[in-house]
C-alpha cells in the first residue's frame, strides 16, 4: 500500500542520537529505539529527509511502519472486528 501520511516512520542513520536532537528540533515526535528512530505523524517523510540533511546527517533507511493486514482490511471495510458486519455488535444486536 502507498504511504498515505499523517503516519509513523522509521527512520536509520548513522548517528541517532544527533538524528533525535534535530528531528526533536524541528519539531517532530520522535522515539529512540536501540537501532533507528520512530518518528509520528509525518505528513511529508522529505520534509524529514531535508531537516536532517540540513544538518548533514543522511538517512539510510526511511520506511513507513506499516499497519498488518487485518488493520488495513478493517479499516478499508469499515470494520471494527473481523467477520462482524458494519453496524453490528459482536453480538449480532445493531449498535
Amino acid at each position: 500500500l502507498a504511504y498515505r501520511g499523517g503516519g509513523q516512520l522509521l527512520v536509520r542513520l548513522p548517528d541517532l542520537d544527533a538524528g533525535e536532537r534535530v528531528l526533536d528540533y524541528y519539531g517532530f515526535s520522535v522515539r529512540r529505539e536501540t537501532d533507528h528512530l520512530l518518528v509520528d505523524w509525518v505528513d511529508d517523510p522529505a520534509r524529514l529527509s531535508k531537516c536532517l540533511a540540513s544538518r548533514s546527517l543522511y538517512v539510510s533507511e526511511l520506511t513507513p511502519v506499516g499497519a498488518d493486514l487485518e488493520s488495513v482490511f478493517l479499516e478499508l471495510t469499515g470494520t471494527d472486528q473481523p467477520g462482524v458486519p458494519v453496524g453490528l455488535s459482536a453480538k449480532g444486536r445493531r449498535q
